[in-house]
């Protein structure tokens, strides 16, 4: 027999569905649940970043899986970890966060990736720090998903770069959103198009179609710093621009 602390980590570093995640979108990084799992054996995500991308995934990835729970959340401020956890309360107690493990301020990721109990992270905060989430969240010995895109400049692409040589040396798993590169739909399409099924293409255009970006008026006493946190995706160092952010599918 394996105590369950063992059999819990080795499913999660050895499984094939970690493998199989590299297929899909967020709610594969943690697969169906495998009959070789027992019943007490749970898989602990914690998450970065609580806005509306945030609580998304975490909802995709609770609602979709067995064996799940989320017990850390990290951000700017509590009361939007307070909020998502309100909002995931329909969940029941796959949503098990206790006040003691929500976090706030720049350093909560720190927090959240020395959560000892914690298997997965959630990144999902405005992409200029996913590379320094990223990194430390390897080092820290998490499996990954991390939203799109992960990077906003060369810099911060080479930290990526070697955040996958880690994981790889870690046999930790990281899964990214570009769920588009992904979809079974758009790879077949792919496909037909280099198999010639309309002839010669000599031209093409590509359409995206989305609302304006939303943008929040300044409030009272904010400093510059957090006035641009507020408006992340209206500063390029934060977002990467509407192409980087967007295009990147």
């Amino acid at each position: 027999m394996i105590d369950r602390e063992t059999s819990r980590r080795a499913f999660i570093a050895r499984s094939s569905l970690v493998t199989a995640a590299l297929t899909a979108g967020p709610a594969a990084v943690f697969g169906a649940r495998p009959s070789r799992v027992s019943a007490n054996d749970t898989i602990n995500i914690g998450v970065v970043g609580t806005g509306g991308r945030g609580t998304g995934a975490c909802h995709d990835c609770l609602s979709a899986n067995y064996g799940v729970r989320l017990i850390a959340m990290g951000d700017l401020r509590t009361e939007s970890c307070v909020r998502a956890r309100g909002a995931l309360g329909e969940l029941g107690e796959k949503v098990s966060v206790k006040d003691e493990h929500i976090y706030a301020g720049l350093d909560a990721y720190k927090r959240v990736f020395d959560h000892p109990d914690v298997d997965v992270v959630i990144l999902t905060t405005s992409p200029g720090f996913r590379p320094v989430h990223l990194v430390e969240a390897v080092q820290a010995g998490k499996h990954v998903f991390a939203e799109k895109p992960v990077c906003v400049d060369p810099a911060g692409y080479r930290a990526v770069v070697e955040a996958g040589r880690l994981a790889k040396r870690n046999n930790t798993a990281i899964v990214t959103g570009t769920q588009y590169r992904r979809q079974p739909s758009y790879v077949e399409a792919i496909e037909h198009i280099h198999d010639g099924m309309i002839g010669r293409v000599t031209s093409a255009v590509s359409d995206y179609c989305s609302s304006g970006i939303w943008y929040r008026d300044r409030q009272p006493g904010m400093s510059d710093l957090e006035y641009q946190l507020y408006n992340w995706y209206h500063f390029v160092w934060l977002s990467g621009d509407q192409i980087a952010e967007q295009a990147v599918h």
